[in-house]
C-alpha cells in the first residue's frame, strides 16, 4: 500500500457511463496505482453494483442527456448512499452539470476524449478530498468554478448572489444584450433587467432565490417544475427595439451546507421560433376555417370496408348529421354505413382499383344522413403510402344533391323536349310529302315557263326544308350529355369507315392522346370527312395528326381536294352557309367549343382545319 500525503488510504472508484474506449482508457490509468481500485458500469447495471459493493466515490459520465446521470444521483440519494459524485462531461454542457450539481453532486471535470491530463484531475481531487474527509474538512465547490461553467454556458446566461448582485455575465449574454461583463458585475437593484425590458424590476433569478415563486412574471405565467422555474417573455429592448420573445429559465445553487447562494438565470432568444409557431398556427386556422366551411368534408380513413375515419373535418355534421367524435374510429357510426347499399359495392371497388394502381379516384354515390335524407356526394381522394405500405385514404367529400338534382331535372326535361321535337318533325316530314306528292302531280298540268318556273322554285323550297328537318334530328342530343374524356383515336376510327368505304385513304396518327369534349364529338369529324367527300371533288387523301405546343394541342385535318377559297373561309362556319343545309361546320364550331376547343380553316392546297384544344383539355394515356 503506498502512502498519499504522508497518509495510508485505499481508494476505490466506480466510473459510469461513456464508451468502451473511454472505460478502457481509465481502468488502464487508474488500476496502474497500488492504492487505487477501480470497477467500470454502464448506467444500467451501476445501481446493482453500488447495491453489492462500495465506493469512495462515483464518477459519471454525462452524455447526450444528463437525465441518465441525474436519474442514477438521485436513486443514490434516496436510498441514502452519500457517496462522493463526480461529473465528467464535455465543454459546453454548462447547464446539465449545474442540474447534476443542484441534484448532489461534488465536483465537475471537463472531458476531452481520453486525455490522461484529465483523469489527473480527477486522481489529484479525489486523493485530496479523501484526506480531508479523513480530517473533517470537505472541499468546497468554489464560485470561481461556477463562473467558469456559466461563461461556457452557449446559451446567455448571468448569475446574482443572495444580495442581487450580479457575479457573473457571460459572453452570450454580452452578445445579446450590447453590455459587457465589466459594466455590471457588482450591480444590483435589477440593473440586470434595463436591457432587457428598459427598465429596473425583478426576473426570474429573483424568485428563484426564494425557492418558489409567484404564479406570473408580470403577464406571463411561470412554470415551477420541481427543478427550475420558467416562462416565456416578450422584451421591448432587445433586436434595436424591435423586442424579442424569450425563454427564461432560473434555478438557485447552494453552498457547502446547503443554504441558497445566489440564483443562475439562463436567456434563450426564442423570437424565430415564435415567428414559425405563428405562422404554422395561421396556416392551420386558415385551413380549419376552409375546411370547416366547405359544402361536405375532409377526411383521412382507414382502408376497410367501413372506411374508419383517423380524421375527419366539421363539416361531416352538415352532410351527415353526425359529429366528427361520432365518426372517428367508429365511435357512433362508420361511414361506410352510411353509404346507399346499392352503391357500397361499386364505391369498393373503383376505390380499390385506383389504389392498386396508385391514382386518385373519382366517384358519386348516395349516402343516408341520420335523418334519413337520401344525398349525393362527389368524392375526389387517393391513397397514402410510406414505401409499399398503404398507409390509409385522404380525400374530400362533397355535397352535390342541389346539382345532381337539377341535372336530373335538366335532363327530364331534354327528354320530354326530344320527344316533342320528335313527334313535331315527324308531321312536318309527313305534310312535307303529301305537299311534294301535290306537287308532282300537277307537274304536267303546268305548260307555261314561268309556271314551270315557280313549280322549280317550290320544290326547291320544300326540299330544302325536309333536309334541314332531317339535319336537325342527328344533332338533337347536341349539349344534353356531360363532357368526358374520350379517346382521340377511337373517336375518328368509329366514323372513317364512310370515307374508307368509298376508296378514300384515311390516316389516323393521332394515337396516344384524350381530349375532354361533348359526347358528340364523332359528329363533327364525320362532318368534315362527310364536307370532304361532298366537296372535295377530287379527294383521294385524309391524313388527321397531333401536334403540341404552348397553346395546348393542335389536331390537323386535312385532304387533297380542291379547297376553300381565301374569302369563303371564315363564312364556311356560319348556320346560312352552304350549297345544302349550312348547318354543318356551324353545329361542328358549336359542339367544340363547349369545352373551349376552337377550329378555323387555314389550308391552301386542300382543306386544313385545325382544332385547338386547350391546355386542361388534353391528356396522354
Amino acid at each position: 500500500m503506498s502512502v498519499v500525503y504522508g497518509t495510508d488510504i485505499m481508494l476505490s472508484l466506480l466510473f459510469v457511463g461513456g464508451d468502451s474506449d473511454m472505460l478502457n482508457a481509465v481502468w488502464h490509468f487508474f488500476e496502474k496505482y497500488g492504492d487505487i481500485r477501480v470497477e467500470t458500469s454502464g448506467f444500467d447495471d451501476a445501481l446493482g453494483v453500488l447495491e453489492n459493493d462500495s465506493f469512495d466515490f462515483v464518477i459519471s459520465c454525462v452524455g447526450t442527456s444528463e437525465m441518465e446521470c441525474l436519474s442514477l444521483l438521485k436513486c443514490l440519494r434516496d436510498k441514502g448512499n452519500n457517496v462522493s459524485f463526480i461529473i465528467f462531461a464535455e465543454k459546453g454542457r454548462g447547464s446539465d452539470v449545474i442540474k447534476v450539481f443542484n441534484g448532489g453532486a461534488c465536483y465537475h471535470v471537463e472531458k476531452e476524449g481520453c486525455n490522461e491530463g484529465r483523469f489527473t484531475e480527477i486522481l489529484d481531487y479525489v486523493r485530496k478530498t479523501q484526506i480531508s474527509k479523513i480530517s473533517g474538512e470537505m472541499p468546497e465547490y468554489t464560485p470561481e468554478k461556477l463562473s467558469d461553467i456559466i461563461r461556457f454556458l452557449p446559451d446567455a446566461a448571468f448569475a446574482i448572489d443572495t444580495s442581487g448582485l450580479v457575479t457573473e455575465w457571460n459572453p452570450s449574454i454580452e452578445r445579446m444584450t450590447g453590455v459587457k461583463r465589466e459594466d455590471i458585475i457588482g450591480k444590483g437593484n435589477y440593473a440586470y433587467s434595463v436591457p432587457f425590458t428598459g427598465e429596473s424590476g425583478p426576473c426570474l433569478a429573483d424568485y428563484a432565490l426564494k425557492n418558489t415563486g409567484p404564479e406570473r412574471h408580470g403577464k406571463y405565467p411561470i412554470v415551477n417544475d420541481g427543478f427550475c422555474l420558467s416562462s416565456i417573455v416578450f422584451v421591448t429592448a432587445l433586436n434595436d427595439g424591435k423586442g424579442a420573445f424569450l425563454l427564461l429559465k432560473a434555478k438557485p445553487f447552494y453552498d457547502k451546507k446547503g443554504r441558497i447562494a445566489g440564483a443562475i438565470e439562463t436567456v434563450t432568444d426564442i423570437t424565430r421560433m415564435k415567428k414559425i409557431e405563428y405562422d404554422l398556427f395561421e396556416k392551420e386556422h386558415l385551413l380549419k376555417t376552409l375546411m370547416d366551411n366547405l359544402p361536405g368534408i375532409v377526411y383521412r380513413s382507414f382502408n376497410n370496408s367501413d372506411w374508419t375515419m383517423k380524421f375527419i373535418s366539421a363539416g361531416c355534421r352538415n352532410l351527415t348529421g353526425y359529429t366528427a367524435d361520432e365518426i372517428i374510429n367508429d365511435r357512433i357510426i362508420s361511414y361506410g354505413s352510411m353509404i346507399h347499399p346499392n352503391d357500397r359495392m361499386r364505391v369498393w371497388d373503383n376505390i380499390q382499383e385506383s389504389v392498386n394502381k396508385r391514382q386518385p379516384f373519382q366517384l358519386v354515390y348516395r349516402i343516408y344522413s341520420r335523418e334519413g335524407e337520401e344525398k349525393w356526394v362527389w368524392e375526389q381522394g387517393r391513397g397514402v403510402f410510406e414505401g409499399d405500405r398503404l398507409l390509409g385514404l385522404e380525400g374530400l367529400v362533397l355535397d352535390i344533391s342541389k346539382g345532381k338534382l337539377a341535372h336530373d331535372t335538366m335532363n327530364e326535361i331534354n327528354r320530354k323536349l326530344s320527344l316533342l321535337s320528335s313527334i313535331t318533325r315527324h308531321d312536318i316530314l309527313n305534310n312535307l310529302s303529301q305537299a311534294m306528292s301535290s306537287l308532282s302531280l300537277i307537274q304536267d298540268e303546268i305548260k307555261s315557263k314561268r309556271g314551270k318556273n315557280l313549280f322549280e322554285n317550290a320544290n326547291h323550297r320544300l326540299n330544302r326544308i325536309r333536309d334541314q328537318v332531317v339535319f336537325t334530328s342527328r344533332y338533337q342530343d347536341l349539349g344534353t350529355e356531360s363532357s368526358l374524356w374520350q379517346n382521340l383515336y377511337n373517336v375518328i376510327e368509329d366514323v372513317s369507315g364512310v370515307a374508307r368505304d368509298a376508296g378514300v385513304s384515311v390516316e389516323n396518327n393521332t394515337a396516344g392522346w384524350c381530349i375532354y369534349a361533348d359526347s358528340m364529338i364523332r359528329a363533327v369529324f364525320y362532318n368534315l370527312i362527310e364536307n370532304s367527300m361532298l366537296h372535295g371533288k377530287k379527294v383521294k387523301n385524309i391524313i388527321l395528326s397531333v401536334s403540341e405546343s404552348k397553346k395546348g394541342l393542335c389536331i390537323c385535318y386535312r385532304d387533297d381536294g380542291v379547297g376553300i377559297p381565301a374569302d369563303k373561309k371564315k363564312l364556311i362556319f356560319n348556320s346560312d352557309y352552304g350549297d345544302n343545309t349550312g348547318f354543318g361546320l356551324y353545329l361542328s364550331r358549336q359542339i367544340l367549343g363547349i369545352t373551349g376547343i376552337s377550329i378555323e380553316e387555314t389550308g391552301k392546297n386542300g382543306v386544313l382545319f385545325e382544332i385547338l384544344v386547350p391546355k386542361n383539355k388534353y391528356k396522354k394515356y
